[in-house]
């Protein structure tokens, strides 16, 4: 099956609802958090911000998507710094955006999905002469994939989500990346 990346359109709304249901469901799981009101709410949080770059009325809002086939496979986006990383930066991140919303269904992970998806959104970045971005994760298992990708973040919040269940930032230049076509 061919792989492809494209631009989220207002039809893909509700195949992402459902893919993100499933891969935040799962990384949840993953992290041994079982909060049904928490799993809703940051799955409500993606479909705001995915309206946001839907509306085509704010241009700080993009994502993108991978597709096998018809099936999305992974998401990733670009939007203004949220809440967490400007607490955690002190607005260091505040004229930046926020690469975010990276999911790989579960049973496309470690196929290069996640990196395509990455250096895709380095080279539409590019292309709109950005420079820098923020990344933030509170989910364990991602913050393992990016101090592999970008080395240690620039912060680390200690049980910041609870007991165990830290908050990591990093500060990205684009130009100290290797980008893979």
């Amino acid at each position: 099956m061919k792989f492809s990346i494209e631009y989220v359109k207002g039809d893909d709304r509700e195949a992402l609802r459902a893919f993100w249901t499933t891969c935040i469901t799962e990384a949840f799981k993953v992290e041994g958090i079982e909060d049904e009101a928490f799993i809703k709410e940051e799955i409500a949080e993606k479909m705001s911000l995915l309206d946001h770059s839907l509306s085509g009325k704010d241009g700080r809002y993009h994502f993108l998507i991978g597709k096998m086939a018809s099936e999305i496979v992974g998401s990733i986006g670009y939007v203004p710094a949220g809440e967490a990383i400007l607490k955690l930066t002190g607005e260091t991140c505040l004229e930046m955006g926020e690469i975010g919303t990276v999911f790989v269904r579960p049973n496309f992970k470690g196929r290069g999905v996640g990196t395509k998806l990455m250096n895709a959104m380095l080279l539409f970045l590019m292309g709109k002469g950005i420079q820098s971005f923020c990344l933030d994760s509170g989910y364990g298992s991602a913050q393992k994939v990016w101090t592999h990708k970008f080395g240690a973040p620039v912060v680390t919040a200690k049980n910041f989500w609870g007991e165990g269940l830290d908050h990591m930032v990093w500060i990205q230049k684009i130009e100290d990346l290797k980008i893979v076509i």
